[in-house]
């Protein structure tokens, strides 16, 4: 009977081994990870402008200029006592 525990011992340990050494070679052929994606030119983003009566960030191109500053519509302008230019 202490043949047949030792000899299940052994060979659990084998197919353990085996295993192991099996999953190894799957780790030296991992696939590459993809590579992210470049960062945005910075020389190509636009300047973005809070309005200066409700300080909602605005794309300059977008903004109405007034005496006193840039406003993001024509409303804000007037409604802060200013005129479009």
């Amino acid at each position: 009977m202490k043949f047949f525990v030792v000899l299940l011992v052994i060979m659990l340990g084998v197919w353990l081994w085996k295993r192991d050494r099996a999953s190894g070679q799957d780790e030296s052929v991992k696939p590459q990870k993809p590579k992210a994606a470049p960062p945005p030119n910075i020389a190509s983003a636009r300047p973005i402008v809070p309005c200066l009566h409700c300080g909602t960030h605005v794309d300059m191109a977008e903004t109405v200029q007034g005496r006193l500053g840039r406003y993001c519509s024509k409303a804000h302008c007037t409604v802060h006592g200013d005129r479009p230019l």
